[in-house]
């Protein structure tokens, strides 16, 4: 909340991109980090810290652009996301293995931190031009 209440005014577009980039690296840390407990730990701090930034920006990012009755919509894709990621992390359990869910999560939070960022760079380049 400190980070996102100093930086996010000033620096939109860099933090939610530092933010995003924190999960994907969070995620393809978890296995290098598994040969220490204390590794362990410190990477899932990270992901917490990049997580929680992630929700505050968005949130902020969804209501300068929709009315605040979106929130809702918002949460519940978020808990679906949660939700799919429960299901699609089980299924690399099972069908591949433990030690490559962080590589298949992100891979998937790669591909859509690549999305977000084109997304956000044709949103600066209309708001520049009007």
């Amino acid at each position: 909340s400190y980070l996102f209440s100093r930086y996010y005014d000033d620096h939109r577009y860099a933090f939610v991109q530092t933010v995003m980039i924190g999960v994907v690296a969070a995620l393809l840390l978890l296995y290098p980090a598994s040969v220490n407990m204390y590794t362990v730990i410190l990477v899932c701090a990270g992901w917490g810290l990049a997580i929680m930034a992630f929700q505050v920006s968005f949130q902020a990012e969804l209501i300068g652009c929709v009315s605040a009755a979106a929130m809702a919509i918002f949460s519940g894709i978020f808990n679906l996301g949660i939700g799919c990621g429960t299901w699609f992390g089980g299924t690399v359990y099972t069908k591949i293995s433990l030690k490559d869910i962080g590589f298949a999560g992100g891979v998937i939070v790669a591909v859509a931190t690549l999305i977000c960022m084109a997304r956000f760079r044709v949103g600066d380049k209309a708001e520049s031009a009007s």
